[in-house]
């Protein structure tokens, strides 16, 4: 190859050609790699978005079941004639002033200060602590 001058070229060429066909090659590997990368972070994004619609759905029908919830027993109190207990929580006769210790001093659990709840009637227990 050395002498001839015609094929000397010719594997010149073809090496060239050889470089030039593996830098697209490679060219096209990080251009592929590239977009995966971006492809990647906007699936991050989009999960991201679809999570947050999700738990706001999911916190919507906790709502809407707690406010049934709380009509519904307020209904059936009201048809009882007796006082719901969803009020401030403080001295309070009847209801156990929203479960915390609340209806005077009869302390935690429900029924505060009735009789039912922890501890017995009135002053007897130590509540919740």
């Amino acid at each position: 190859i050395r002498d001839d001058p015609t094929r000397l070229a010719r594997a010149l060429a073809k090496r060239k050609q050889k470089k030039r066909k593996s830098a697209k090659q490679w060219a096209a590997r990080v251009e592929a790699l590239e977009k995966s990368v971006d492809d990647a972070v906007e699936d991050v994004k989009a999960g991201r978005k679809v999570k947050s619609n999700n738990m706001s759905a999911i916190k919507a029908r906790k709502d809407a079941k707690s406010k049934k919830k709380h009509a519904r027993k307020a209904k059936k109190a009201a048809m009882e004639g007796k006082k719901t207990g969803n009020g401030p929580a403080g001295k309070k006769k009847g209801g156990s002033g929203g479960g915390r210790g609340g209806g005077g001093r009869g302390g935690g659990g429900r029924g505060g200060g009735r009789g039912g709840g922890r501890g017995g009637g009135r002053g007897g227990g130590r509540g919740k602590r």
